[in-house]
């Protein structure tokens, strides 16, 4: 097992600087940082979470704040569970999970326990209790999602408007005059999930001012009702292209194209990058940054728990575009 002492050798500090970074007390330059968080991960050292608690008066952990549901697709779940616990072990944190329902009730109650020093809040609603609370109690956290009111907080979040605004104008741009648009269930939009409201809005705003009809289709992310809707739009000759935000279509789509009669229908979506390349998807979509944002929310409820200062930093991540596989079309 790595020692304090391995981690100085390799990345070429003294072991008080190493120390330094981990307990946040003394500053450190961005560079040296840098070194030291790479010998860190390189040698997959891992604090003694106990210790260094009783020596800083901290738990060194970070909670997670989420609310799993029927809606979400469990694979993307679990990507970003995974990211933010490696990212949170990278940082020197433990990562404890809070998936109850009530999430304002699971923050009072830990944060009052002084089980973990800050919080990760998922699943952000437009008008979110949660993001209320953390505010006005001053309570360390970062917001993975833009709450309609971000001031005083710390977020991080996907352009959902600007990737829905751009899938529709490629499809335009492929000649589209009348789309049918694959989005999430009905309840993600009726209690005002942020990922789901803004890409919806952003797609049917650019279709209309490009005057492209647009059908709007809810499916859960359940397989066997996801590959009907799929199937029935693609055997309907009317639609002229097809663009998705919901996860689950991803894999089924790239499927149903590799033996349709219809192979180079034009399509784009919203999806992980990492569902792309996992599917070789024979068609275009758009990276909602799956990683970029897990990392980001990490490093930055680190900083803010290390070096203090006043909550208000916002990060909007910018769509990247993810080419079709080459075996596709």
């Amino acid at each position: 097992m790595a020692t304090i002492g391995d981690v100085a050798r390799v990345a070429g500090v003294s072991r008080s600087t190493v120390s330094s970074v981990l307990t946040g007390r003394k500053y450190v330059a961005p560079a040296t940082r840098s070194r030291i968080e790479g010998a860190i991960e390189q040698l997959n050292f891992t604090v003694n979470s106990g210790a260094r608690a009783l020596a800083t008066s901290r738990t060194m952990t970070l909670g997670l704040i989420v609310n799993p549901s029927d809606t979400q697709h469990a694979s993307t779940l679990a990507l970003y569970l995974i990211s933010l616990a490696e990212r949170a072990r990278s940082k020197g944190y433990l990562l404890t999970i809070f998936a109850g329902q009530d999430g304002v009730r699971e923050i009072q109650r830990a944060y009052a326990s002084k089980v973990v020093d800050g919080f990760l809040i998922m699943e952000v609603k437009e008008d979110d209790p949660r993001i209320a609370l953390v505010r006005d109690a001053q309570i360390p956290a970062v917001s993975i999602g833009m709450p309609a009111d971000a001031t005083g907080i710390d977020a991080v979040d996907f352009d959902y408007f600007g990737a829905g605004r751009l899938a529709i104008e490629r499809l335009h741009g492929q000649g589209a005059t009348r789309l049918a648009f694959v989005c999430w269930p009905d309840l993600l939009y009726d209690v005002k999930a942020t990922y789901a409201v803004r890409t919806r809005e952003a797609v049917e705003t650019t279709a209309s001012e490009l005057g492209i009809s647009l059908d709007t289709f809810e499916c859960a992310s359940e397989s066997r009702e996801m590959r009907r809707l799929l199937q029935s739009l693609l055997d309907d000759g009317s639609y002229s292209g097809l663009v998705f935000h919901n996860d689950a279509a991803a894999p089924i789509l790239g499927e149903l194209l590799a033996r349709s009669p219809r192979p180079n229908f034009p399509v784009t979506g919203l999806c992980p990058a990492r569902v792309a390349d996992e599917h070789w998807l024979p068609f275009e979509t758009i990276d909602t940054r799956a990683l970029g944002s897990t990392f980001a929310a990490v490093d930055l409820l680190v900083e803010r728990l290390q070096k203090g200062g006043t909550p208000g930093k916002r990060l909007l991540l910018e769509p990247l575009l993810v080419p079709a596989h080459p075996s596709g079309h």
